[in-house]
């Protein structure tokens, strides 16, 4: 069982789905669902700063990202 899975069989109120890999701080948690908790928003959606992160390869930085249109995001 997935853990969205899980979540949903447990009627969970909130869902919060991350990358597993660690480009956001666990305490970042509460300020990314802050608008949520706070019947401020429904969902919120956050990017990675891919060109500005200095651990992404020149070739990754330049491939079109994934919603970009094959335009190259920034």
């Amino acid at each position: 069982m997935t853990g969205l899975e899980m979540c949903l069989q447990l009627d969970a109120e909130g869902i919060v789905i991350v990358h597993v890999d660690n480009q956001y701080r666990a305490a970042d948690i509460r300020t990314i669902t802050a608008p949520v908790l706070a019947y401020e928003a429904d969902m919120v959606l956050v990017a990675r700063p891919i060109t500005e992160s200095a651990h992404y390869s020149w070739f990754k930085k330049r491939l079109p990202h994934p919603g970009s249109g094959g335009r190259y995001a920034s």
